[in-house]
């Protein structure tokens, strides 16, 4: 493909070419509500065809390198890695330790609780890594990263909330529960596809392709408080929770089902 590179090795085609490649998951423009209407940028999730010299749209040349991190995090990537393998249960336990419940069940190469069956667990703790997945759900679920202690996910672990579409607010889909709310709505009925990214005190989330959630963990210095006053129900801060832990899926009385389930490490 011809083009040019920019500061981040990513080559860009000319705007000329009708074939736009499709980008990683991660080389999203983060200010798409910064552009003009009836514009689009080749960098997914961005709105703006006033192209600059490299391919992207002039806004990304105005905002500083910082603000891609996300971006560098695919250089230093590792392999994609199944985390469940459409047949069985056998990378998975319970809360405390043993086999998951029967409540959790495989339907077709997709993960479902289907009866009440209480959390289940990767047997495998990940520190830094892009986790990609699919859900469908009937209502209130959530993904658990860097729990420290299953027997205790609430305030060892963090939790991407699984809910129906709804109202942004700190524990609505998409939300850092307790932590951070989405900046807006991006679910949908049926299935949807996650994708959260934790690399150091950093973490995000991306709903449908949309980056909706960050967040900076080592901002949240006080127990039970958010760098904004409001009150959460964490009893330390979250900067001292652990960097690593197990990657859990909520039991919380509602359907929900997950398929396409994997993860890279970021070194």
């Amino acid at each position: 493909m011809s083009g040019s590179q920019d500061q981040f090795g990513h080559v860009h085609s000319s705007p000329s070419e009708k074939t736009m490649p499709r980008r990683t998951s991660l080389e999203i423009c983060l200010w798409p509500q910064l552009h003009t209407v009836n514009h689009s940028c080749k960098m997914s999730g961005c709105d703006v065809r006033d192209f600059g010299k490299d391919g992207e749209c002039t806004m990304h040349a105005r905002i500083p390198a910082v603000l891609f991190a996300s971006v560098a995090l695919a250089a230093s990537a590792g392999e994609w890695k199944e985390l469940f393998n459409g047949r069985n249960l056998d990378d998975w336990i319970s809360s405390t330790k043993g086999p998951p419940s029967p409540g959790w069940v495989v339907e077709n190469g997709v993960l479902k609780r289907a009866d009440k069956a209480g959390y289940i667990w990767t047997r495998e703790r990940f520190g830094d890594f892009e986790l990609e997945l699919e859900y469908r759900t009937e209502g209130n679920s959530g993904v658990f990263i860097r729990t420290d202690n299953p027997a205790d996910p609430v305030q060892t672990g963090i939790e991407v909330q699984i809910e129906k579409p709804g109202e942004p607010s700190r524990h609505s889909v998409g939300a850092l529960y307790d932590l951070v709310a989405p900046s807006r709505n991006a679910a949908q009925p049926g299935w949807n596809r996650l994708n959260i990214v934790a690399r150091g005190p950093r973490i995000e989330v991306r709903l449908n392709g949309h980056l909706i959630t960050e967040m900076d963990l080592d901002r949240w210095t006080v127990a039970g408080q958010n760098p904004d006053g409001s009150k959460n129900k964490f009893k330390k801060p979250l900067k001292e929770f652990a960097r690593e832990g197990h990657i859990g899926f909520q039991d919380h009385g509602a359907v929900v089902e997950f398929r396409n389930i994997r993860i890279r490490t970021l070194d």
